[in-house]
């Protein structure tokens, strides 16, 4: 089981230096149907045209690494899409989820959550009736090719109320049997800059897809986390992937494997290249070392020679207030920048026991009280990973201990669903579908 980052890409990354400074941290690669349907005259020949670019991104993965092609969902959501469009839209993802599967390893289910640009047809009924054509639809298809169900990652919507009962009507209707292998949660984009949540969208969400999936036919599965990047949301995966694999899971031959993508670390990388977040970082006292030793270190993290030196050169350039030659390769250094934070988080989880300690302090105020020490030693020695997250921290252990208690006691759907009506309350969305 592994907790894994999904590197977000519009490009084809073929086996070069871009590829190559990525390997030691990516393992899975995200891929959007998106650009086969963002102009008016979107249709089959655009998506057989994409559909070369995506064989072209797979031949060009290595042994260990695997692609995610998501739907292309989101231009709905933007408005690329008009609604009189949609059936089309829905026949063009299902053309491609039947004729083109054999070039990615997973495939995003296509749903249409909310429409921005077109408020009139964000009613019940509306989003209800798309959805249900889409997963219909995709459902005909999975049944005449049932191996395409070891790909299809079923997308979740949450955070408002009739959502998240069109997504569970959808699931009971068509897909009952549970053969679905993989879920995700969705919608969760600009979610805590909408409603200032300090806790992660995603834990009771979570243990929905934990109760499908312990009892599906496979004996691994992901649970992919669409859209977030926060530090205490990474610590949370982190954790959860642990505790429910190595104690909920451990007697049941099964494993999940906890995944999220982000397009914040190719932004931030871009956004901050001159700052050199990862250099500040390898001269932090978190590891311990000093200006003269940097280059040196930075060998650890970087094993591909040609991509340390074009990294040391524009290191150079930036010092000497020259022009950064070439700002992909350096912009990737923030994928290696939060992977070390990562780091620190697994080594604080391991070193302070923290899923024992979860484990046998079941009572959330008993629980904070041993936590508070924990968390300000953790503040101190890995500032870089969790200065000024307290609050978040605490926060997202009340929402995880309520679920784990209920999970622990044997809770179905119906309980663990009651607790996420909760957990949607406490989100206070701004908006509900008409």
């Amino acid at each position: 089981m592994t907790y894994q980052y999904a590197h977000t890409t519009t490009e084809v990354i073929k086996q070069g230096l871009n590829k190559q400074i990525l390997r030691p941290y990516v393992r899975k690669y995200l891929y959007s149907l998106y650009n086969g349907f963002n102009n008016s005259n979107f249709g089959y020949n655009s998506l057989h045209k994409l559909s070369y670019n995506i064989k072209e991104f797979y031949d060009n993965l290595y042994p260990n690494e695997e692609l995610i092609i998501d739907s292309g969902g989101y231009s709905a959501i933007v408005g690329d899409i008009n609604p009189r469009d949609i059936s089309k839209f829905i026949e063009c993802y299902c053309y491609f989820l039947e004729y083109h599967n054999e070039h990615l390893d997973y495939i995003m289910s296509l749903d249409i959550p909310i429409m921005l640009e077109y408020p009139k047809y964000n009613t019940y009924d509306t989003i209800r009736n798309f959805n249900f054509k889409s997963y219909g639809e995709s459902k005909k298809i999975l049944n005449k090719n049932e191996e395409l169900y070891k790909k299809f990652i079923f997308v979740w919507h949450f955070k408002l109320h009739k959502q998240f009962k069109i997504w569970r009507e959808i699931y009971d209707v068509f897909f009952e049997e549970n053969k679905v292998n993989h879920h995700a949660i969705g919608g969760l984009v600009s979610l805590r800059g909408v409603t200032g949540i300090k806790f992660s969208p995603f834990i009771g969400p979570a243990y929905r897809c934990l109760k499908l999936i312990e009892n599906n036919e496979y004996k691994n599965s992901l649970i992919h986390i669409l859209g977030v990047y926060g530090r205490h949301d990474r610590l949370f995966m982190q954790i959860m992937n642990q505790l429910f694999n190595e104690h909920y899971l451990k007697d049941k031959n099964k494993t999940i494997d906890i995944t999220f993508d982000t397009i914040n670390y190719t932004i931030s990388g871009l956004y901050r290249i001159r700052d050199l977040p990862l250099i500040q970082l390898l001269k932090s006292k978190s590891l311990l070392q000093s200006e003269s030793k940097t280059h040196e270190y930075l060998e650890k993290f970087i094993p591909n020679k040609q991509v340390l030196e074009k990294i040391l050169k524009e290191i150079q350039n930036i010092k000497n207030n020259k022009q950064i030659e070439d700002t992909r390769i350096l912009s990737l250094t923030y994928v290696i920048y939060s992977a070390i934070i990562d780091k620190m988080m697994q080594q604080f989880i391991q070193e302070e026991n923290i899923i024992e300690l979860f484990i046998k302090n079941p009572d959330y105020n008993k629980l904070k009280n041993k936590l508070l020490p924990i968390i300000y030693r953790a503040t101190k020695k890995y500032p870089f990973a969790f200065a000024n997250l307290d609050k978040q921290i605490l926060s997202n252990f009340y929402w995880l201990i309520n679920f784990h208690r209920a999970y622990i006691d044997g809770a179905e759907l119906d309980r663990i669903d009651k607790g996420i009506e909760h957990f949607i309350d406490a989100i206070k969305f701004p908006f509900d579908l008409k």
